[in-house]
């Protein structure tokens, strides 16, 4: 528990150490992976501390045995001393023991920690590996558009008779759509509307803005599409067309780290005062969403009190005034993990688990059926061949992506006919391995 705490830069105090070691180990009789996942509520520390027990289970668990067999011999040798009457405390030996081994703890426990503060100095590079990725999508770098595009019909024949896409990007919607180091156009969002434009035979033109500016935009027939970020609600459905879902998000809370403890439980109590969370997308607050919050955040049919308010960003919540302001920022756990890694000194806690789901949409220009017809089926095809699972690995989860196979001896094996028109056998010079039925029919 201690290099838990320490390794989230959150160190305890020597006084909270010992009394979370004096309630920690008796309760220890009931397996190490609840006490763990216990005292790090009781803390305030994120419970996904506990894959620490995990990857060193193996270790845990031989520790367990042995300190379950000392603990059996010095049991077994002081029965005996006691039963042949040999059992005498000597004070002097059984004080310089104690002395020898408080000494050898403090001692340890020191040098510990200064090595490894050493050589973890200045170590923090998960910033700068998120803000460093680039598109992981082949193609033409898409262009910028600074203004706005003359109004025109969103209809999917103009968009490839005009030979460009006119995509809408909200600004600052990390992993979504951001900016990386080298001030290109990066994220999840950008590389679909890549994707889609190479399927369209078009070019893409971005243009980063506001979310409203963007959806005004959008009404007046000078974007086509508006992505980054966008969740799916209600009243956005009413006031333009969207697309089909294409990724499932689950809500949590982005807390500066001093307010973990309040707001993930634990042994506490729900606060008594009413908890201010911030909240990007305005078109998310609704009362039934407070009362949600309210249930999951409070203990015992006690609910606790949750005001939802609007800011113009995410960014503002991490201000000096946003965070005297707030207690934290509603946003999708999945937006609030790049959040947490490029603001070392917050926290992503999920108390809502998966109670409390959106989805992401992109807002369509126009009213042209065909157009939405024909993006609701490419979505679908996306979803299904596995790609939107690459780009929640690669931007989301910074998994490299896996290499794609090259069709080229596939194509040999399942089109005989071409070598025979070229002068061969129509035989393939090995025997292939045999290729699934969407291999073959994409290569055939």
């Amino acid at each position: 528990m201690p290099f838990s705490a320490w390794y989230v830069d959150r160190s305890l105090e020597p006084l909270t150490t010992a009394q979370m070691l004096l309630s920690a180990i008796p309760a220890t009789v009931s397996g190490v992976k609840a006490v763990v996942r216990q005292e790090l509520m009781n803390l305030g520390l994120p419970i996904d501390l506990l894959q620490l027990v995990y990857v060193n289970g193996e270790w845990l668990y031989r520790f367990e045995k042995v300190l379950g067999l000392e603990g059996l011999v010095v049991l077994a040798v002081l029965v005996y001393a006691q039963g042949v009457g040999s059992l005498r405390l000597r004070f002097i030996p059984a004080l310089a023991g104690l002395c020898s081994a408080a000494a050898l703890t403090l001692g340890l426990g020191w040098g510990s920690q200064i090595a490894l503060a050493n050589a973890l100095k200045d170590s923090y590079r998960n910033d700068d590996r998120l803000l460093a990725l680039s598109s992981n999508r082949s193609g033409m770098k898409p262009a910028e558009r600074r203004s706005a595009w003359p109004a025109a019909p969103v209809t999917l024949q103009m968009i490839q008779a005009r030979g460009v896409l006119r995509a809408g990007v909200q600004r600052d919607a990390l992993p979504w759509s951001y900016r990386n180091t080298k001030g290109d156009l990066v994220g999840f969002d950008v590389d679909l509307l890549k994707s889609l434009a190479k399927n369209l035979g078009v070019r893409l033109e971005l243009r980063e803005a506001p979310l409203k500016q963007l959806e005004a935009e959008l009404d007046q027939g000078e974007l086509d599409l508006v992505a980054g970020g966008i969740q799916n609600t209600p009243t956005r459905a009413v006031h333009h067309e969207l697309s089909r879902s294409y990724q499932a998000l689950n809500l949590a809370l982005v807390v500066t780290d001093d307010r973990v403890r309040e707001l993930q439980g634990g042994n506490q109590s729900p606060p008594r005062r009413t908890i201010t969370l911030a909240v990007a997308d305005e078109l998310l607050i609704s009362y039934g969403l407070e009362a949600q919050i309210s249930k999951s955040l409070g203990e015992a049919g006690q609910r606790a009190r949750v005001v939802l308010v609007p800011i113009a960003s995410n960014e503002a919540f991490f201000t000096t005034e946003g965070q005297r302001s707030f207690d934290g920022l509603l946003v999708p756990a999945e937006a609030g993990a790049g959040l947490a890694v490029i603001h070392p000194r917050t926290t992503l806690i999920t108390p809502f688990g998966r109670e409390l789901s959106s989805e992401l949409v992109w807002m369509v220009g126009g009213r042209d059926a065909g157009f939405r017809r024909y993006l609701n089926g490419w979505l679908t095809r996306e979803i299904s061949l596995g790609r939107i699972q690459e780009l929640f690995n690669y931007w989301i989860l910074l998994k490299p992506l896996l290499l794609r196979p090259q069709p080229a001896i596939k194509q040999q094996a399942c089109s005989p006919n071409r070598q025979r028109r070229a002068g061969g056998t129509g035989r393939p010079p090995f025997r292939p391995r045999r290729a699934s039925p969407r291999a073959a029919a994409c290569c055939c």
